[in-house]
C-alpha cells in the first residue's frame, strides 16, 4: 500500500494547490477536488459563503475511511470587496500549500513568505490526531485565518 503521508502530499499538490478549477455541484454549490492512486482515493469538498469557506478532506481505500480533516477559513471582510487582492491572496496560499512538509502533510509549511505575503501554520499533533491554525499576513496585517482538525478514525 502507498504510504498515507506520501499520497496525501501528491493529492494536495494535484488538487487545490495546483490551481486547477474544482468540480461544482450545481444543486448544492459544493466544490470538489478528487485524486486517486491505486486503491487510495482523496476527496476535498467545500462550500463558500461570502468571506468564509468550510470543508472536509477524506482519504478512502476500498470504501473505508483512512484519514479525514475538517477546516474553516475566512478572508477578513474588509478585504472581501477587493477581488484582485483576494485572487492574489489565494494564489499565494496555493503556493504555500505546494510546500507541504512530509513530517506534517496536512497544510503548508510552518512559515512561507513572498512579495509582502507571509503564511504561518501552527500544526499540533501527528497525522493520526491533529489540529492547527494558519493565517496569512500582507505587509504585517492579517488578512486570512483558517482552523483545521482531523486524523485517522
Amino acid at each position: 500500500m502507498i504510504p498515507l503521508e506520501e499520497f496525501l502530499i501528491r493529492a494536495k499538490k494535484e488538487t487545490y494547490a495546483s490551481g486547477r478549477k474544482p468540480i461544482i455541484n450545481n444543486k448544492t454549490g459544493k466544490k470538489r477536488f478528487e485524486y486517486s492512486e491505486a486503491e487510495l482515493k482523496y476527496l476535498d469538498e467545500y462550500v463558500e459563503g461570502g468571506s468564509y469557506f468550510m470543508g472536509e478532506e477524506k482519504i478512502r481505500a476500498e470504501e473505508k475511511l483512512k484519514w479525514q480533516m475538517f477546516y474553516f477559513g475566512i478572508m477578513f471582510y474588509k478585504y472581501w470587496k477587493q477581488p484582485d487582492f483576494i485572487k492574489e491572496t489565494f494564489a499565494f496560499l496555493r503556493e504555500a500549500l505546494q510546500e507541504i512538509p512530509l513530517a506534517t502533510p496536512v497544510r503548508g509549511p510552518p512559515v512561507f513568505s513572498k512579495e509582502g505575503f507571509e503564511y504561518i501554520n501552527q500544526f499540533n499533533g501527528r497525522i493520526n490526531d491533529f489540529h492547527g491554525f494558519e493565517h496569512i499576513k500582507f505587509k504585517g496585517k492579517k488578512v486570512y485565518n483558517l482552523v483545521y482538525y482531523g486524523g485517522i478514525p
